[in-house]
């Protein structure tokens, strides 16, 4: 789609939005009564503005009311999208529109016409903007003359940038850690995406076009041991929420939690930092000074390390200390009952 058509897309879901009333910048967690009460047909768009808006799919109004979700791909947080959902009578009458609803503030459908014949195919308005990423699956409500259907709109809601801290690693070559932002908008050029700590903008390090990455780097000299590094992503001139990245210097490790909740039977303990070639299936566990017979398997991605630790012979009380014991280092940890 050119910059032009997408425009025309987002200019036409502003309308929608615009006659819906306020949508607030929030996800699935919104409150029903913005949304449960039947919403009068009140946009009307020309045809040519209809052509304009992407089809999200059909949807069969039977005697039988099971209808399959529909997926209305990607969209991009706080950025709306319009589109539309071909409504189709089957019943052998015509139908009437009385209302329609939807479970969450940031969806709202509309229906231009009152009235859908016997056999006809009729347009239902959608729009859409979502405040946070993520999956989401929203419930639409068709209140007719006849029967109430119900359907979902299912899809993803993407940030521009992404920043995945368990990618960033660390550049021995380059003594300092690489960090790769995702470009989600082909139409972004890595040219428009910047990375700042503070006022300093932080050099380039690699750009892969296909993929839809572009990597900075961060000097060890804005890492502090124990505490998260800020960074701030900019698309062009415009200043992206800020990332807190948890940079380990080589050689240095740490539990990510000193208090974990188990089974009584498994522990999952989280270590952060130099975490690669570590021996963590010779890790051993100590409750004062009895040793504990441990089974370790280990997820390991990043600068991140899971534990999965199988217990036996011992039984854990609520609110006891453990010591982990890894490299001739040694970890306390508290743990509770669930």
């Amino acid at each position: 789609m050119t910059s032009l058509r997408r425009g025309l897309c987002f200019s036409v879901a502003v309308l929608l939005i615009a006659f819906a009333g306020p949508i607030p910048l929030y996800g699935e967690e919104a409150s029903e009564l913005q949304s449960n009460e039947p919403q009068r047909p009140i946009v009307r768009l020309t045809q040519e503005e209809l052509d304009r808006l992407p089809v999200f799919g059909k949807v069969v109004l039977s005697d039988n009311s099971s209808i399959p979700d529909i997926d209305v791909g990607n969209c991009f947080v706080g950025v709306p999208r319009g589109g539309v959902i071909q409504l189709q009578n089957q019943l052998p009458r015509d139908i009437a529109i009385q209302g329609t609803s939807t479970s969450c503030g940031c969806t709202a459908v509309h229906s231009s016409e009152d009235l859908i014949l016997q056999g006809a195919v009729h347009p239902l308005l959608v729009g859409i903007r979502t405040g946070k990423s993520g999956k989401f699956r929203n419930r639409v409500s068709l209140k007719t003359n006849q029967e109430e259907y119900t359907f979902y709109l299912v899809g993803s809601a993407l940030e521009y940038l992404h920043i995945n801290a368990s990618d960033v690693v660390y550049a021995p070559e380059s003594s300092a850690f690489v960090v790769p932002i995702c470009i989600n908008d082909p139409a972004i050029a890595a040219d428009d995406v910047r990375l700042y700590i503070g006022d300093q903008e932080l050099p380039k390090h690699a750009v892969q076009s296909v993929s839809g990455k572009v990597s900075f780097l961060i000097a060890t000299t804005y890492v502090k041991a124990g505490v998260k590094t800020s960074v701030v992503p900019r698309l062009r001139d415009k200043e992206m929420a800020p990332v807190l990245l948890p940079l380990v210097m080589p050689g240095e490790l740490s539990l990510a939690q000193h208090q974990l909740y188990t089974d009584g039977e498994t522990l999952r303990p989280i270590f952060t930092g130099d975490v690669v070639g570590r021996s963590f299936e010779k890790m051993k566990l100590y409750s004062g000074r009895e040793s504990i017979d441990v089974q370790v398997k280990t997820i390991v991605r990043g600068q991140t390390a899971m534990c999965v630790c199988k217990l036996s012979g011992h039984s854990i009380e609520d609110g006891e200390i453990l010591t982990l014991e890894l490299d001739s280092q040694k970890y306390e940890l508290k743990v509770f009952l669930k």
